[in-house]
């Protein structure tokens, strides 16, 4: 049963299906959405396999996209990762302690270390983002990939259905340089 977002807070936290997927809300407490005061604001939720490790993000995603890369690759078991680029400063786990692995020299992987669940990307000094598995959110329809990167390794018998910009590196800066 679909029902819709309600407009003014009723104080406390609530559980409504939209688009037939599970979401949580929390009444609006400063968030920086453009929400009338108040109103319900949607926090990104997600956690692992096992539920020892839950997150939540108070912003949406700055971006979010597949990577190709072989690393992500390597630590995904999978084709391809998809991410969803959440503001450092307003991600935080909410239960659990996630494991760090050095996937490479600017970088650590953040999983669970009961159920093994890779939940985040975040680089080593002065990371602004935090690189969100997607899968690991608990309703992933809420965030949809915008392009791809690192396509120069992408495993060929894996294409998907769409026509999203491909970079054979990283996404370039927006300024261009």
């Amino acid at each position: 049963m679909k029902r819709r977002l309600p407009n003014r807070c009723t104080c406390r936290p609530g559980i409504i299906v939209t688009r037939l997927v599970v979401a949580t809300l929390v009444p609006d407490t400063g968030c920086k959405c453009a929400k009338p005061s108040g109103a319900y604001c949607m926090n990104y939720v997600g956690g692992c396999c096992c539920g020892a490790l839950r997150y939540v993000s108070n912003s949406p995603p700055l971006e979010c996209g597949y990577c190709h890369c072989l690393t992500c690759q390597k630590t995904s078991a999978a084709p391809a990762l998809v991410f969803a680029s959440f503001p450092s400063n307003d991600f935080h786990y909410t239960s659990g302690r996630p494991a760090i692995y050095p996937s490479s020299s600017h970088g650590n992987r953040e999983f669970c270390s009961s159920c093994g669940t890779q939940i985040a990307f975040r680089e080593v000094e002065g990371a602004e983002t935090v690189d969100v598995n997607v899968g690991s959110l608990d309703d992933p329809l809420a965030v949809s990939p915008e392009y791809h990167i690192w396509c120069q390794s992408r495993i060929l018998w894996f294409q998907t259905a769409d026509s999203l910009p491909e970079y054979q590196k990283g996404k370039p800066e927006v300024n261009g340089t």
